[in-house]
């Protein structure tokens, strides 16, 4: 078991020459650090991928299944930046193996519930896990790689995390087709296990050597911000916008977000310099990767309602259907940052929103025609916006803190990723929820056809109730069809509209030069 234990001063940074770790071993805990956050993300994707089986069989409603998607991602996005630093403080491998402890807890919790309440606690046990343990992946990373190879560990960092998301909903396709969805939950957590294993084994105890004040009211206020965030996130698809479930947390999250900006501002030892937020070359790659991650999630979290109930995938064909959005991401990935070194970042993250933005319209195109070609190709083009952006957005938000303060930058960099997820569910689940159900209306006699009741309540029910109903049906799931096409249609031109105006934003406001560049050569 690795028991040294790392202090990384801040003026020097990690490296073989600081914490006695060379290349080979270096190497090992980049691989593990990058399986933990690969596992963590994985946990969301099998979550998404499971809902219409976990519909029919906990009969849950709607808003209970929008709970399933979202209570995952509200735990782990409301203990990031709290994480980040106690971990810098009391050590980022005891932080790493608690989350991981949770993560597997919890999961295996979710692959044994009987209810959707057991469901839900148990998956926000697994998000406090993820929480806890997140911000100590990237942080332990940093801490032991030297600078002038770090460039290239964030790289492989930044690539595991949408390959684990894009690896759960393929791993709970081919669960599905031969179990049933609490396997998947299962075997999720034997692979947060083994992670677990190996970071007892591989990765050493690393700390920020400088015992600053905590900073609790900081951290309670960021926690009860960004909890309120989603939970008004998550009512908005069911509740509607203009619902008190709704505006109540949306209101109660400005109130909070604003009270610890004013804290922060004042308190001695910040929990985070908002400051930072001040400075373009900082604050544009935070919303890039944000919008980024809401872009992925909020697709994926579409398109397997797409694929199963317009084109009628199985749950293995549907994971497979996502599989070539990896053709382009995972090289660019790796390549990412390398690519920032001849056009800067300002050029890579611009092209990465360009090409999201080319991806939602061709995913919005594949929705009006139900092709699944074309859905292929555009596949292809949104795996670029994402491989181009993971490994030089997540450099650029680190690079203003120094390796001491790794934790928190690290947080940061999971909180645009979280609260992207988050935020690209709730919004495209509004949108394809306000199509798919203008469209019923306007083809079905809703008031009185309870067939008709059962296709608008959702696509799920909306299948179960067509197939009881034998022919007499006929009409009703040709019309359920139609409207889950819209929903993804205009849930992609959502999409495609915050992409572009993301990408007008960024050439705006980031910097231009050589200040917008990583460090190194170009060949490194």
């Amino acid at each position: 078991m690795a028991s040294t234990i790392v202090t990384v001063p801040p003026e020097r940074g990690a490296g073989p020459s600081t914490s006695g770790y060379g290349a080979r071993r270096s190497s090992a805990v980049v691989a593990v650090a990058s399986a933990a956050a690969a596992t963590m993300f994985l946990a969301i994707t099998t979550v998404l991928a499971a809902v219409p089986e976990i519909a029919g069989d906990l009969d849950a409603t709607q808003r209970q299944l929008q709970w399933a998607a979202d209570c995952y991602p509200l735990a782990l996005a409301s203990l990031l930046l709290p994480s980040g630093v106690l971990a810098d403080r009391f050590g980022r491998k005891r932080f790493l193996v608690a989350g991981l402890s949770l993560l597997a807890l919890g999961l295996l919790g979710a692959s044994q519930a009987r209810d959707p309440t057991m469901l839900l606690v148990s998956l926000a046990v697994a998000g406090v896990g993820s929480g806890i343990g997140f911000p100590s992946t990237l942080a332990s990373v940093t801490g032991v790689v030297s600078a002038r190879r770090r460039p290239t560990a964030i790289s492989v960092w930044a690539a595991a995390v949408p390959v684990g998301g894009l690896s759960g909903a393929m791993l709970t396709g081919a669960v599905l087709e031969v179990g049933t969805w609490p396997w998947a939950f299962g075997a999720a957590a034997v692979a947060a296990v083994a992670c677990l294993l190996l970071a007892l084994l591989v990765v050493p105890e690393t700390r920020d050597p400088r015992h600053t004040t905590l900073d609790v009211p900081g951290a309670l206020l960021s926690a009860a911000a960004v909890a309120a965030l989603v939970v008004g996130l998550t009512e908005g698809p069911v509740a509607g916008w203009v619902d008190p479930h709704t505006l109540v947390p949306l209101a109660g999250a400005v109130v909070l977000g604003l009270a610890f900006v004013a804290w922060e501002l004042r308190a001695p030892a910040p929990l985070l310099d908002v400051r930072l937020f001040a400075i373009p070359a900082f604050a544009a790659p935070v919303l890039a990767m944000t919008l980024m991650f809401g872009g992925l999630f909020g697709m994926v979290f579409l398109a397997y309602q797409w694929e199963a109930y317009v084109l009628g995938f199985r749950s293995l064909t549907a994971g497979i259907g996502l599989a070539p959005m990896a053709i382009t991401m995972l090289p660019l990935a790796l390549l990412g940052n390398r690519i920032a070194r001849r056009i800067g970042f300002r050029g890579s993250l611009a092209l990465a929103l360009a090409a999201g933005c080319v991806g939602c319209v061709g995913f919005a195109l594949s929705g009006q025609t139900d092709s699944y070609p074309l859905f292929f190709v555009a596949m292809v083009v949104f795996g670029a916006c994402i491989g181009l952006s993971a490994g030089p957005g997540t450099d650029a938000i680190s690079a203003p803190l120094p390796p001491a303060r790794q934790g928190v930058a690290s947080a940061v960099n999971d909180l645009a990723r979280e609260l992207g997820a988050t935020l690209g569910i709730a919004i495209s689940g509004t949108a394809f929820n306000a199509a798919y159900r203008a469209h019923v209306r306007d083809r079905l006699e809703t008031t009185s056809d309870p067939l008709a009741q059962a296709v608008l309540t959702s696509p799920g029910a909306g299948e179960r109730a067509v197939a009881a109903a034998g022919d007499a049906g006929t009409r009703h799931h040709e019309v359920l069809v139609g409207a889950a096409g819209a929903g993804w249609s205009t849930g992609a031109v959502v999409a495609a509209g915050a992409f572009l105006v993301a990408l007008v934003l960024f050439l705006v406001f980031y910097p231009r030069g050589e200040a917008g560049r990583p460090a190194g050569p170009a060949g490194t």
